[in-house]
């Protein structure tokens, strides 16, 4: 009788666990001991009973993985499995088989193979790469300073022969993960390695999570027939973002099917619909994902190990003053463009804005920007303020509750940190999107 499963394995099907037990087992595997006498722990009843899977059981699952061709199978007593990818990633070579008659024949094809990738390693010309410094992450408010590591990896990411590395995004809610996938879509596109008419998708996996099979529906698309009211064949998200860039936001909502379907999409380009048991579809994309958890407690282990690039975005509190400024100077720049008018903003509004605490990060303190702005324009529809003057006057009585409260509780006197910013020196600030550019009014509030 199996074990009951128990923590995150009940979310794993049973071919998963499997496959992740001999995952672990081919990590630890190598050279040497492929050359010499290789011991147990390969065989499909030692794979099982680590897992209190029954030997036929563990043998049918091996048997679906080696059709996925996830696996490498050695005949003869005993009969040996290893993960393929695992293998293939510690050896440093390619097969292009999944079965071998004997051992023997699977450790000659190792030596082969190794002989040839030595034989052929030359030096290869790489492509210049001409990265333009006014392009898409320049655009990032601090792509010199905070941001610079992340966008090195970014860019890594996409310049990656021959298709890039697929990445995952990590931070707290509002620290601007979409902003960061979108700046790498048109990098993409300014390199040329994906088209200027390439989809961007998004898709949020927390849409529908409580239903895993209409979420997976929406990703991968249907049959006719899968389901009550499937009159036709459906294509979905993935058919949308082929040749493009996949943004998968909330990933850690996608499910254990959902993530398995995603690393076979990742693995061999291919993918079912939903209500599909022979039909398979092709899909050329790079995919980036986001998520607010640690991914290791929530993603599969399989499913991480396929997304080699993981990049951790700072919050707000870790940006440090000049590009929070810089931040609130970017949201009041927009709110001129949304009124249609310049903004006369008090300097304490802009002290104000840079110190108090800001849990949902820059999200929130763009929320902040627009409340303040609205009860700004409310006082002036009104007549509280004087319609003579230029503009609409942003004062610290137009701010939010909750941005008082948070500057009282840090207790912070800031009078040092803003004086050497040239707007402090006057007591309003003025923002006009119909003026000059918004690099100007950066050098002008002496922001670099």
């Amino acid at each position: 009788m199996e074990t009951q499963e128990t923590g995150k394995e009940k979310r794993l099907t049973r071919k998963e666990r499997v496959f992740h037990q001999l995952s672990e087992l081919t990590c630890k595997v190598t050279l040497d001991d492929i050359r010499s006498v290789l011991g147990s722990g390969f065989e499909a009843g030692v794979i099982g009973g680590a897992l209190g899977i029954t030997p036929n059981n563990t043998c049918m699952e091996l048997g679906a993985l080696l059709k996925e061709e996830r696996v490498v199978k050695i005949l003869g007593r005993p009969v040996y499995f290893f993960a393929r990818e695992e293998l293939e990633q510690s050896l440093g070579i390619r097969f292009s088989q999944c079965i071998f008659k004997n051992y023997g024949e699977f450790r000659d094809t190792v030596d082969r193979l190794l002989r040839s990738v030595s034989d052929g390693r030359t030096s290869p010309k790489l492509p210049p790469v001409s990265i333009d410094p006014t392009g898409s992450f320049s655009r990032l408010v601090g792509s010199r300073e905070s941001l610079r590591p992340n966008i090195d990896q970014a860019r890594a990411a996409i310049l990656y022969p021959p298709s890039g590395l697929h990445c995952l995004i990590t931070g707290q809610t509002g620290v601007g993960k979409s902003h960061f996938a979108e700046a790498m879509y048109d990098f993409a596109v300014e390199q040329g390695v994906i088209a200027r008419d390439a989809a961007f998708v998004i898709y949020n996996c927390a849409n529908y999570f409580e239903n895993p099979q209409l979420l997976l529906s929406q990703l991968f698309g249907y049959k006719k027939g899968a389901f009550t009211g499937a009159d036709r064949d459906t294509p979905g998200v993935v058919d949308q973002a082929d040749g493009g860039i996949l943004f998968l936001d909330e990933a850690h909502r996608l499910s254990p099917e959902g993530q398995e379907k995603m690393f076979l999409l990742i693995d061999k380009g291919i993918y079912q619909r939903l209500g599909e048991t022979k039909e398979y579809h092709h899909a050329r994309l790079r995919i980036i994902a986001a998520t607010t958890e640690d991914p290791k407690s929530i993603l599969l282990h399989t499913f991480l190990r396929r997304i080699p690039v993981l990049i951790q975005l700072p919050s707000l509190e870790e940006r440090g003053v000049n590009e929070r400024v810089s931040f609130i100077m970017n949201f009041l720049w927009q709110e001129s463009g949304n009124v249609g008018c310049p903004l006369r903003v008090h300097r304490e509004v802009i002290r104000a804005l840079s110190m108090y605490k800001c849990p949902s990060n820059i999200g929130q303190l763009q929320c902040d920007v627009k409340l303040l702005c609205a009860s700004a324009y409310l006082s002036r529809a009104m007549g509280i303020q004087d319609r003579d003057e230029e503009g609409i006057t942003l004062e610290l009585s137009h701010l939010p509750k909750r941005v008082e409260e948070g500057l009282f509780k840090t207790g912070v006197n800031a009078d040092r940190i803003f004086s050497r910013y040239p707007f402090y020196s006057h007591e309003y600030v003025l923002v006009d999107q119909s003026q000059g550019d918004f690099t100007a009014l950066l050098e002008e509030c002496g922001i670099q």
